[in-house]
């Protein structure tokens, strides 16, 4: 099989040459530049959806669409079995077996001080 041009023997890119010659496809540019035209009014009708006749569904959907934007989301724990914590440890094995075997040695959670009994459970694999 050929390697591309911009490509090295070894299939990285070369030094000073993009990986995207044709660069981002226009249509996006033009399509996200039409969205934005309308964000005061989606805007506005969010709010609208806060109001007291709305159904307390659409009202909460509306709330954390707002807040979302407003302040991000929120961030969300990883957990393991029965919603127990992930150690470092767990989450190197997990990912050094995604990874097709061993990684770097990690210490484990207790020489971490880490180790919980719901902690032991969840940690052995």
């Amino acid at each position: 099989m050929t390697q591309p041009e911009n490509r090295t023997t070894s299939g990285r890119f070369q030094k000073g040459v993009s990986g995207n010659p044709g660069g981002r496809p226009a249509a996006a540019s033009r399509f996200r530049k039409r969205a934005q035209k309308h964000a005061l009014a989606a805007l506005a009708t969010l709010v609208e959806c806060l109001g007291p006749s709305i159904p307390p569904r659409v009202r909460v959907a509306a709330a954390t669409a707002l807040l979302d934007r407003a302040f991000g989301k929120p961030p969300q724990a990883v957990t393991g079995e029965g919603d127990a914590p992930l150690f470092p440890s767990t989450l190197a094995a997990l990912i050094s077996f995604e990874n097709g075997g061993p990684g770097e040695p990690w210490p484990s959670d207790a020489e971490l001080g880490m180790e919980t009994s719901a902690g032991a459970e969840a940690n052995s694999l």
